[in-house]
Formats: C-alpha cells, sequence, structure tokens
C-alpha cells in the first residue's frame, strides 16, 4: 500500500475524478479523465479500464478499488498508472527552472537520434523502457501519447519537459534510483 504522502496524492486524485461528489468514480466520469490525460484512447479502452478497476462489478469504482487498481502490482495498465501519477505531480509541482531546463535540453538532444528537434515513438522507446522495464509496449505507447499533448505523434521538447520534471522530483522525493531514474549525485538520468 501506499506511504502518507502517497495516500494523500491517491485520495486527492480520487475526490478530483469523482466530479459529482457521489464517493465513487463513474464509467462517464473515468472515461473523461482518461481521455483527458490520453485523447487517443477510446470509450472502449475506457470502458475495458473501469471493469478492471470496478471489482465489485457493481457499476462504479469505489475509493478502496481505486487504490488497488492504481497501486497494485498485477502489470495491467502500467502506462495509464504511471500517466496519472505525473499528470498530478505535474498538477502540484513547479514547473523546471532555468538550469535544469537546460539539463533536461541536453538529455533531450540525447535522446533525439535524427537531430530534427522533435522526438517519434521510436526514438523514447529505449529510455521507456529502461525506466518503465515491466510495462508492455501498449502501456508504454500509452505513457508516451499522454505526453504529445499536441497529439501529432511526436514530442516536442515542452512536450517532455512536464513529465521530465515529474520523474525527476518523484525521485529526489524517494531518493531510490532505479535504472533510468535521476541520480542526485550525478544530477543526470541515465539515457541510453
Amino acid at each position: 500500500m501506499a506511504d502518507g504522502e502517497e495516500t494523500g496524492q491517491l485520495k486527492e486524485i480520487f475526490q478530483k475524478w469523482d466530479r459529482d461528489g457521489s464517493g465513487d468514480i463513474s464509467v462517464a466520469e473515468l472515461t473523461r479523465v482518461l481521455t483527458k490525460l490520453n485523447p487517443q484512447l477510446d470509450e472502449a479502452g475506457c470502458q475495458k479500464m473501469f471493469s478492471q478497476m470496478d471489482v465489485n462489478s457493481d457499476g462504479s469504482v469505489q475509493y478502496g478499488e481505486f487504490i488497488n487498481w492504481l497501486t497494485g502490482k498485477d502489470g495491467s495498465y502500467q502506462g495509464a498508472k504511471a500517466a496519472i501519477m505525473m499528470d498530478q505531480k505535474r498538477a502540484g509541482g513547479k514547473g523546471a527552472d532555468a538550469a535544469r531546463k537546460a539539463k533536461l535540453r541536453a538529455k533531450y538532444a540525447k535522446l533525439d537520434k535524427n537531430g530534427d528537434g522533435k522526438l517519434d515513438f521510436v526514438e523514447v522507446y529505449d529510455f521507456l523502457q529502461k525506466r518503465y522495464p515491466n510495462m508492455t509496449l501498449p502501456d508504454l505507447r500509452f505513457l508516451y501519447n499522454c505526453a504529445d499533448k499536441s497529439h501529432d505523434g511526436i514530442l516536442d521538447f515542452y512536450e517532455l519537459l512536464d513529465p521530465w520534471a515529474a520523474v525527476l522530483a518523484e525521485a529526489r522525493v524517494s531518493g531510490g534510483h532505479r535504472k533510468g531514474e535521476a541520480n542526485e549525485n550525478h544530477g543526470s538520468m541515465a539515457i541510453a
């Protein structure tokens, strides 16, 4: 289960998604949030995710079901789960300062293999696979699509800036360094 700070974040996410204040999340509320995160996700995909969350099949997702799904280690919907947490961190966090932006721009340039100033999925796949080794290809694609705010199939620097800032903030808070996370001793993110 989650620690105290994370539990507070999860409660805040749940309350934000429960637009009508009923104490549970309807399929319409879930669809609204998920398609805002990833406009390429269709209604059928949202319904499938909702069905997995609604363990007791009563037609709504209660807080306990939401927490169990979001923090579960079953391997399903890892891209969506990561996107949800990054969106929460981005909403509550501060933007990157100038020095951090410069470092992130250098990392962005390393990912930009063809030097066109844009990243397609192939260019960021290795990075995503290292950052999230247990995610499937569809989960990695979901996470990529969430960052693609212009919905053009490519990421410019500013589309990638917020998710990276959230990842770096998460690494600073957790103090842990998994492959692909920020390393505070060196101030860098491991990128292939």
